[in-house]
Order: C-alpha cells, then sequence, then structure tokens
C-alpha cells in the first residue's frame, strides 16, 4: 500500500471514479426528484418533517401518534430544507445530495484501500447495480444517510483518521436507534482493523465514540423526562417492535435476514463469493491481508447485528442491512482481484452483475411479504395509486366507506405534498366494517386470510396493473 493510499489522496483516477458515482448519484437524484414518499419514509421522513415544518423548531418532543422512539432529527432536517428552499418533492429530494456525496467519496477510498487503482471500478459496477442501495436513493430516506455514515466511519478507520469518527457516529445516533446499534457494531470493527493491520489492542480507541455515546444518552434522558420513556415511544403500536421474546421468533426472524441477504438478486454475489471461496479453500492458499480484513469488516458487525435484529420482535427489513450489501460487494471485489486472471472470473463478474439487476424484476406471490421499498419495482407503484385515486375521486366513493393498508391509507398531504385525495379508513379496523377497500400486492399488512377473502367473498370493482405490481378496488358484497 502506498503512502499515499494510506493518507487516502485521490489520484486523477481515483477523482473519475467519484466523479462518476457522484454523478450517477446525482442523475438518480434528479430523475426520481418527484417520486412521492413511500413507505415508512411517508412516517420518519415526510410526517415528522411537516411536523417541524408548519411547528418551527422549537419543540424536538413528537405528538404522542407520531412519536415511534426514533431520533427526530432528520424529519427536521427535511422540514429545514422545505422552509429555506421551497416547500416541494424535489427539495426533500435535493437535500439527499450531500449525504450521497459522502456515501460516494468514502466508497471510494474505501475501494481503493482493498482493491488496486484500475479494478476499483468493478466494484463501483456492482454497487450501482445494487437494487436495495439505489432504490433507497431514489428516496428522502434516513438509511441512506445512516449508510453514509457508516461507510465514512469505516472509512476514517481504514485510514487511521479517527477523529471522524466523532461527526460521523453523533449524526448515526441522532437518525434513529438502529444507527446507534450501528455505532455500538463499529467498534469492534476498529479493534479488528487494528489488530490485523497493526497487531495491537487498541481498546483506548473507544474514546473515540464518547461523544456519540453521550449525545445519545442525553437525547433519551431529555425524551424520557418529557414523555417518560426512552429508546421507543409511548404509543404501544410502535413499543410492540422492541420487545423480546420466543426462540421460535428469534430463529424465524434469522432465516428472514438471511433470506434478505440473498434477496433481489445477491443470491448470484453470493454464488460467486462461495465459489472463491470454494477453490481457495480446496487449493489449501491462504488468505492475504485484504481478504482477511475484508471477511473481517463484514462478518463481525453482521454476525452482531443479526443476533440483535434475529431477538427482537420488529420485523427485519431489507434496508437494515444496506451497509452490509456493500460490504458483501467489497469483500467479492476483493476476492475477483485475487482470481482476475481465471477465465472463470469473469464469468462469475458477468453471472454476478447480470443477476443483480434483475433483481429489480423480482415479484413474488402477493401472500408473500415482499421489501418494496428495496427494489426500484416499486416505482411501478406511483402511477397505478395515482390512477386508482382518480378513479376514486371520479366515482366519487366517500372516502370514509374505503379502507386502505399503510401507507394508502395516508393523507396525500404527506405523500405527494398534494392535498386533495386519500385519508382512506384503516383496514386494520376489520375489512367487513368498510363497503370498499383498496388493496395492492405492494401493502404487506393484509394477512393471507384477508386476502383470501377479498378474491372470494369481494367484488372486484376495478384493478390496476403494471409491472408485476397492482392495486385492486374490492366491494363488499
Amino acid at each position: 500500500m502506498t503512502k499515499n493510499n494510506c493518507l487516502g489522496n485521490f489520484s486523477k483516477t481515483d477523482w473519475i471514479n467519484f466523479s462518476l458515482l457522484a454523478g450517477f448519484f446525482i442523475l438518480l437524484t434528479g430523475l426520481s426528484r418527484n417520486f412521492p414518499f413511500f413507505w415508512d419514509n411517508v412516517l420518519l421522513s415526510s410526517i415528522v418533517g411537516h411536523f417541524f415544518y408548519e411547528n418551527g423548531f422549537s419543540n424536538f418532543i413528537l405528538p404522542f401518534e407520531i412519536n415511534c422512539g426514533h431520533p427526530p432529527f432528520f424529519g427536521a432536517y427535511v422540514g429545514a430544507a422545505w422552509k429555506t428552499f421551497g416547500y416541494n418533492l424535489a427539495v426533500a429530494h435535493f437535500a439527499m445530495i450531500p449525504f450521497l456525496l459522502i456515501l460516494a467519496y468514502h466508497l471510494i477510498k474505501i475501494f481503493k484501500f482493498f482493491l488496486a487503482e484500475s479494478f476499483v471500478i468493478f466494484g463501483l459496477l456492482l454497487l450501482i447495480l445494487e437494487p436495495s442501495l439505489i432504490s433507497q436513493c431514489t428516496m428522502v430516506s434516513n438509511d441512506v444517510v445512516m449508510t453514509s455514515m457508516f461507510i465514512w466511519a469505516l472509512s476514517s478507520i481504514l485510514y487511521k483518521k479517527e477523529a471522524w469518527l466523532i461527526p460521523a457516529t453523533i449524526i448515526m445516533v441522532l437518525i434513529n436507534i438502529r444507527g446507534a446499534l450501528m455505532v455500538f457494531m463499529l467498534f469492534p470493527v476498529l479493534l479488528v482493523v487494528k489488530w490485523q493491520l497493526e497487531k495491537k489492542l487498541a481498546w483506548k480507541q473507544v474514546l473515540w465514540f464518547f461523544p456519540s455515546l453521550m449525545v445519545f444518552a442525553l437525547w433519551n434522558a431529555f425524551h424520557y423526562s418529557e414523555t417518560g420513556s426512552m429508546l421507543m415511544g409511548n404509543n404501544p403500536k410502535w413499543a410492540e417492535h422492541y420487545e423480546y421474546f420466543s426462540l421460535k421468533i428469534a430463529l424465524k426472524n434469522l432465516i428472514v435476514i438471511a433470506r434478505n441477504m440473498l434477496d433481489y438478486g445477491r443470491v448470484f454475489l453470493w454464488f460467486g463469493i462461495v465459489i472463491f471461496a470454494s477453490i481457495q479453500f480446496k487449493s489449501k492458499e491462504l488468505c492475504n491481508t485484504k481478504q482477511t480484513l475484508a471477511a473481517s469488516i463484514f462478518l463481525v458487525p453482521f454476525v452482531l447485528i443479526a443476533l440483535i435484529f434475529g431477538t427482537a420482535s420488529n420485523p427485519v427489513g431489507h434496508r437494515y442491512l444496506l451497509v452490509f450489501y456493500v460490504l458483501a460487494i467489497l469483500l467479492f471485489s476483493v476476492l475477483l482481484q485475487r482470481y482476475w486472471d481465471d477465465k472463470f472470473s469473469k464469468l462469475l463478474l458477468i453471472f454476478a452483475c447480470i443477476g443483480t439487476f434483475t433483481g429489480n424484476l423480482w415479484v413474488y406471490p402477493e401472500t408473500i411479504a415482499q421489501g418494496w421499498d428495496s427494489t426500484l419495482g416499486h416505482i411501478n407503484y406511483f402511477e397505478i395509486r395515482r390512477e386508482a385515486y382518480n378513479f376514486v375521486k371520479t366515482e366519487q366513493i366517500p372516502k370514509n366507506q374505503i379502507g386502505a393498508g399503510f401507507t394508502m391509507q395516508q393523507q396525500t398531504k404527506f405523500i405527494d405534498l398534494q392535498p386533495g385525495y386519500g385519508d382512506f379508513g384503516r383496514k386494520d379496523k376489520g375489512i367487513d366494517n368498510y363497503n370498499y377497500i383498496l388493496y395492492s400486492n405492494i401493502i404487506n399488512d393484509f394477512s393471507d386470510d384477508e386476502i383470501d377473502q377479498l378474491n372470494k367473498n369481494w367484488i372486484l370493482k376495478k384493478q390496476w396493473r403494471k409491472n408485476g405490481v397492482f392495486i385492486k378496488l374490492f366491494a363488499n358484497k
């Protein structure tokens, strides 16, 4: 590793790679600038953002009905962007660009740490094809912010710039509770990096994490003094997500985590990793330092976070593992570089690229919950949703007679920033309490029994379809 690399200096090739990746993120943001808020971002970005936009910034304790326990500062950031630059979807999307640029810059630094300068481009190719990463980058998503900060922190560890851990980890703990968990994961990563590169135990390096620990503790103490709860809101509909329970459910969650790591084309990436690892094992070759380090910075935090997520009642979404999709690509790239002179490695790269890209086309049967916010396939929903809502208005069906799932039942003020439709009844009050049900395979909160009832016992009044995504309007018999 050259002196320049240790200092993290950029060469001309590095700046070209950064320009390509940053340009891709900016282009992606421009193309998605009018996309509505989607799924959990309706609450965490838009509804919380509206609270600050409409009420100012004198009170950071959210109202009971929208307080899900996460710190509200990302929503405050969105509200501040609207206050400063104007109230529209484009402003919210373009407010993500600073974090995307940080992500692009430190991804280049991390990949050049492990790969030859001319080889970084292959890692970047896999990154821009990663369905969940790119899908989240089309959204106003606090998971993108958390991923950017984690990658910045990891870059700081690798390049011995530990002082930068302070701002990166402080932002992480102010984004959401999972951000605090990921900060906790960074310390063992730091220990592993120091041991493998310098053969020393760097316990004193924990001091770099104290500022974020103090910020997180102070926030929760303040939240507790105001609401009587910490780490979660005092609203029971979210509190149940943070409970711990049976071994059976924990095992189910671990299976879901494994499924998510393979989902949306990532199985092809992992196929390549397994093939490379098998060849190395059979040849009895020793792992070089870069291979060992790349594997360690994936495995150490992944095992720890899997144990934590696996024992919590909160469903493990695809976006929760965003960092690990990136680290898996890094591991694949390091192995690919080692075996690049073998013909099969080129085939595995092509296989991984094509397979990963097709992940955006994967659609499961409607009774299987799907992580729609982690695939570009969700974009098809926006057009047919608008058509469905226009049909409801044209037919003059009273909104209180229509039941819908999350987030279709929300006011469009919080989704499109356009008042006038939506705000339907909540289907969880019971589908039989409504004359109509708006149902979509993009909404995961319909049970198999409810789906079966709708298809068998209700009248299909109208349906809209696009590339595997559908919305159906059912009328009660």
